[in-house]
């Protein structure tokens, strides 16, 4: 994806390949809306994040489980693989 845009020989800016119209918000403008209002979100909801629970034995156990289930997809995702070969 490039982010170049197309300038006349003038220096007129034109819109060009890009689809931009004039008013309408473009779709870094929607990316930068989403990234931002998480920012926002987490920023005004910090005294929540206090309330989780802190990292420990626990947490391993939740690696290990997250690990075989990666495991198994990529596992069913080879088979799956092999029988359209």
């Amino acid at each position: 994806m490039s982010l170049a845009v197309r300038v006349s020989d003038d220096s007129d800016y034109r819109g060009g390949d890009c689809g931009h119209q004039p008013g309408r918000p473009t779709e870094v403008t929607h990316r930068s809306i989403g990234m931002t209002s998480l920012l926002v979100a987490v920023g005004l909801f910090s005294e929540t994040l206090a309330l989780l629970p802190r990292p420990g034995a626990w947490m391993v156990w939740i690696k290990r489980a997250t690990a075989v289930i990666m495991i198994g997809v990529a596992q069913y995702y080879f088979v799956k693989a092999g029988y359209n070969l």
